[in-house]
């Protein structure tokens, strides 16, 4: 289904992607699906004010993906970028230790030059070093009049839990609290089980099989391969 600017509409768009994937919304889903159809229509009406985006959180399987995706991927609208959370502070951490040394705001300018719209797939933060950085993040995007969208199986108040930096990160709470409409996708019904195969080998679970050449080729594993790994600053050699 292809629209334009001006005749965007994300319901009708996820009305006929629910009709082809033969589901139904529950009450909490069609009204994000609502949600993100208003702010799909703030970010393409050019003289609107972006207004506040959406932090999106729930257990897995409530259908926060799909949606977003679907969003996402319907938005008639160059200036976006979606990134995993974490590949983002990974390229962070990499251009700021880079030869040229440049500040946090010309890294932070560099990496989101140009969008209007960032989606943040996996919203999670559990290590203290990426939790400092998020304020600046944050302020220098929402100054800049970014709108975010983020998916999270925490909400804000369960972003870095540990009691020894939680405090730390209030701040950054406060400032997702404010530019952010915080929306919780958390109904009982887990939707992947709906269409997981009544029977499928390794469906779950793990493998754990003896290190010895008989115990390989009796579960017809591939031959053990020696290659080098290459890891952010090295490479790794067997």
């Amino acid at each position: 289904m292809t629209q334009g600017t001006s005749d965007f509409s994300f319901t009708a768009l996820m009305a006929q992607r629910v009709r082809e994937l033969a589901l139904s919304l529950d009450r909490d889903q069609q009204a994000l699906v609502a949600q993100l159809d208003a702010l799909g229509r703030r970010l393409l009406a050019q003289r609107a004010a972006p207004g506040k985006g959406l932090y999106v959180w729930g257990r897995t399987g409530r259908g926060k993906s799909l949606l977003v995706d679907s969003f996402f991927a319907g938005l008639p609208l160059a200036a976006k970028r979606r990134v995993h959370f974490h590949s983002f502070f990974r390229e962070l951490h990499q251009r700021l230790n880079a030869p040229t040394s440049p500040s946090l705001p010309e890294v932070i300018a560099q990496m989101t030059d140009g969008c209007r719209l960032i989606c943040f797939d996996e919203f999670h933060l559990h290590d203290p070093a990426d939790a400092m950085l998020v304020k600046p993040l944050l302020a220098q995007l929402f100054q800049r009049g970014v709108v975010l969208l983020a998916t999270s199986n925490y909400p804000p108040e369960r972003l870095l839990e540990d009691p020894l930096y939680h405090a730390r990160f209030l701040p950054s709470i406060a400032l997702i609290k404010q530019h952010m409409t915080v929306v919780a996708l958390d109904g009982e019904e887990d939707y992947r089980a709906r269409h997981a195969p009544a029977e499928s080998p390794f469906c779950q679970g793990l493998l754990l099989v003896q290190p010895s050449d008989h115990t390989r080729r009796g579960h017809a594993l591939p031959e053990p391969a020696a290659r080098a790994l290459t890891l952010p600053g090295r490479v790794s050699h067997p």
